[in-house]
């Protein structure tokens, strides 16, 4: 049996949340999760889609390539890293967890995960992230070359999300004393609101706005 077609509140948070390729996808049809036109401005990028498609899949990052194309979820997601620094993946783990789970994170809970994805993003992502912003600037060149590089850096750049994904995926079963409740609404709120604490975000109108916003584009029922 596959996530997909459990109860929300029946996927146990112990459990793997690994799906391979030949089990149903929860969130998009196969011929659009590899697409990933809306995830892809995370990282501005389309994977290689032969080699993602021997990826193991997580619910986790299935879940992040449909609420990332949602209205206006881009932007926000976006303007939240560039103005605060924050691990857009952390956030979508904050609501992921919340909206579809009811599972309750405290800044303590975020301070093991971010220790855990630290090394991975400051050694991996994030350079590559600058290398491929760098590049743009080298547009003018016109040289075939350098737009091939361009190209890899970003495929790369979003398959490095994807391990990041996995990894924090992965930790949520070592995280000590969770809880969980049946007001999902409220998980996904207090989950964002402990990671902005954890992350010293100064939680002015603008944050709490954008707080509001992603939570309501959970679509939470």
């Amino acid at each position: 049996m596959v996530f997909g077609s459990l109860p929300r509140k029946s996927i146990a948070l112990y459990q793997p949340f690994y799906e391979t390729e030949t089990k149903t996808l929860k969130y998009l049809p196969r011929n659009k999760v590899y697409s990933l036109q809306a995830y892809w401005s995370m990282a501005e990028t389309e994977p290689n889609r032969d080699r993602n498609r021997k990826w193991a899949q997580t619910s986790f990052w299935d879940y992040s390539v449909d609420y990332y194309g949602r209205d206006g979820v881009s932007n926000s997601l976006l303007s939240l890293q560039n103005r605060h620094d924050l691990d857009v993946n952390l956030v979508l783990l904050a609501l992921w967890t919340g909206a579809e789970m009811g599972i309750l994170l405290k800044k303590e809970h975020f301070a093991i995960l971010d220790a855990k994805a630290c090394e991975w993003r400051d050694n991996i992502i994030k350079p590559l992230r600058s290398s491929r912003q760098a590049l743009k600037s080298f547009k003018s060149m016109n040289i075939g070359l350098a737009d091939d590089i361009y190209q890899k850096i970003k495929s790369a750049e979003l398959d490095a999300e994807h391990v990041a994904q996995i990894f924090l995926s992965g930790s949520l079963s070592s995280l000590p004393e969770t809880t969980d409740t049946s007001d999902y609404c409220h998980a996904a709120t207090l989950n964002l609101a402990s990671y902005f604490a954890y992350a010293g975000v100064d939680t002015n109108q603008k944050v709490r706005q954008a707080a509001v916003f992603l939570v309501r584009c959970a679509g939470i029922k």
